[in-house]
């Protein structure tokens, strides 16, 4: 368990590596507690920002971040989900659950993948930004983004959302393009509700959507 610590700076709990040379590794199982930590800055519970960062269970939980990421901030390198549950995180500004960008670290283009586990219970789900020249990608594979009290995903700029597994369900609103670009393969979408536009998916100005067999958006509101 690491639980109860505070940060001046970055990752309350865990804040990993930043020598490109000798990325970090770190791997949580089930079992394994990151909870009610805080950062002054970002990554509540745990930071990234080099190497990668598998949770294959476990739980990160009630944590708060000043800035961005709550529960999870990546700035450079990999976060993948595997299983666990990252819930009831918070912050100040965005990425309840998770947040990442790009522009932030050097070089770093930080990438999440979700095969598994649950982000719930979050101001939000997912939050990403890229920057110009460093496009960030989130792939879901499967898992879920459910219960979160913002947006289930939501991209900003210069970054790639691909789903071909997983839901994304009731949250306020379901996936926010922004100016980026999402592409759904497979999954689900269903029972979110927005305040305003888009249920579903709400694209913003310049964002891209594509969808294609085998996806599918049920039983979204929106106003």
């Amino acid at each position: 368990k690491i639980n109860n610590n505070t940060a001046s700076d970055r990752g309350g709990a865990i804040a990993m590596g930043n020598n490109f040379q000798y990325p970090t590794i770190v791997t949580m199982y089930d079992g394994a507690e990151i909870c009610n930590n805080y950062s002054a800055q970002t990554g509540g519970g745990v930071m990234v920002s080099v190497g990668t960062f598998t949770m294959k269970g476990g739980t990160i939980s009630n944590n708060l971040a000043k800035m961005m990421g709550g529960g999870v901030y990546v700035r450079g390198g990999s976060f993948i989900m595997e299983g666990g549950c990252i819930v009831e995180n918070i912050t100040a500004e965005y990425g309840g659950g998770i947040a990442y960008e790009a522009g932030d670290y050097n070089n770093g283009i930080p990438c999440v993948t979700l095969n598994g586990g649950t982000i719930t219970g979050n101001g939000a789900g997912v939050e990403v930004n890229g920057s110009e020249g460093k496009t960030t990608k989130l792939n879901m594979y499967g898992g879920a983004i459910s219960n979160n009290t913002g947006t289930g995903v939501r991209l900003t700029q210069y970054c790639t959302f691909t789903m071909s597994g997983g839901t994304i369900s009731n949250n306020k609103g379901g996936v926010s393009t922004g100016s980026g670009e999402f592409t759904m393969s497979g999954g689900e979408i269903s029972g979110n509700t927005a305040t305003s536009n888009g249920g579903g998916v709400n694209i913003g100005n310049g964002g891209t959507f594509t969808m294609n067999a085998g996806a599918k958006i049920t039983q979204n509101t929106a106003g």
